[in-house]
């Protein structure tokens, strides 16, 4: 899309701010970057549009444009401040050592620019974003990068005593979330204890029985070995930097491993789209939706072949059927004729619910 070519663009020209980036050198660098990325920027767009002008349209114009003005209507309107509150902890521990390099470095720390790359990057996306009409927690990705380099700026001026502190915490935090990750696999593995056994299943996923995996249990043990072997005190500690990265991708190692299974069994729709499919007959027409989420029209044609016609547009007035998701605990408001035939979610999911009905002449 037009976002990240955007931001970046923005940026690039935002440096100029800076009397150390205004110099000929980095005007030219710009010029070759430009006339070096030029070709990649149109031809993937312009087959598109050789192709198809109406997915040309709904790309450029709906996902890109619609989508930051808000008037697509296919994500959640953007709220004050979600971004800087989303930062709390989709950024975290970067931001704080970000703020450390600014404030620590003062006026001298500023004038660098391996400092203010980052946090002129970092100022124009949380701008962008703040702007846009819709917000969704994966736009703030971009974010993460700019943070990084700004923590990485300065991480050696961070006190000895400051630094085993914030090492130490790491190591309780994510090693016992490491730990109590490993516990609960095993319990849900052995079934023992069978009390224990059973209430995180009902919790995590109703029915469903954890498969061992040699392979991913393998990666898993081999990734927490590696893990106590980092953080073990054998003389000396290592930078609280490095124990919060460790830390950090040992939890999401074990989720993908250990974890990946149930993971991939509660996120799946395909169980629910096959029931749904058998709740409709073999020919029915068209189907409308309303409130379905741009990723569940999607799945909805890779499952099943359908392609609902949105309520939201003005079409599938004439449909015989219609689909209608919300949340579970809120009875949705669909008036007569239509009539309630089918109503299912993925398994273990609380938050969201599909109701198909149907009129009364179909």
């Amino acid at each position: 899309g037009l976002l990240a070519p955007g931001i970046l663009g923005l940026t690039a020209l935002a440096l100029f701010i800076c009397r150390e980036w205004r110099r000929r050198s980095y005007l030219v660098c710009l010029l070759v970057s430009l006339v070096a990325m030029a070709p990649w920027l149109h031809i993937w767009p312009l087959v598109l549009y050789q192709r198809s002008p109406e997915l040309f349209n709904a790309w450029f114009f709906i996902q890109n444009w619609g989508r930051f003005f808000g008037t697509a209507g296919l994500s959640s309107a953007n709220e004050p401040a979600f971004y800087f509150i989303l930062l709390i902890w989709y950024g975290w521990p970067a931001w704080p050592l970000a703020l450390w390099t600014v404030v620590k470095g003062g006026k001298a720390g500023l004038a660098r620019g391996e400092v203010q790359l980052p946090l002129i990057a970092f100022a124009v996306v949380i701008t962008v974003l703040s702007l846009a009409g819709e917000a969704r927690e994966a736009y703030g990705m971009p974010l993460l990068l700019p943070l990084a380099l700004l923590a990485a700026a300065m991480r050696d001026t961070v006190p000895a005593r400051l630094n085993r502190v914030c090492e130490r915490l790491a190591a309780i935090s994510l090693g016992g979330l490491a730990l109590v990750l490993w516990l609960a696999w095993l319990v849900t593995v052995t079934g023992e204890p069978s009390l224990l056994a059973h209430g995180l299943q009902e919790r995590l996923l109703p029915g469903y029985t954890m498969p061992f995996r040699l392979t991913l249990s393998a990666v898993a043990a081999l990734a927490s070995l590696g893990y106590l072997l980092l953080i073990v005190p054998g003389g000396s500690h290592p930078p609280a930097v490095i124990s919060w990265a460790a830390g950090i991708t040992l939890v999401w190692t074990l989720l993908m491993t250990l974890w990946l299974p149930l993971i991939d069994e509660g996120k799946s729709y395909r169980g629910m789209m096959s029931s749904l499919r058998q709740a409709l007959p073999p020919a029915f027409g068209c189907l409308a939706s309303r409130q379905l989420g741009e990723p569940q029209r999607a799945l909805l044609d890779y499952y099943l072949g359908i392609f609902s016609e949105r309520e939201e547009e003005g079409r599938g007035s004439r449909c015989g059927y219609l689909l209608f998701q919300g949340r579970s605990d809120q009875q949705p408001e669909v008036a007569a004729p239509w009539g309630r035939i089918w109503d299912g979610s993925r398994p273990g999911d609380t938050g969201e619910h599909f109701w198909l009905y149907r009129r009364p002449s179909q």
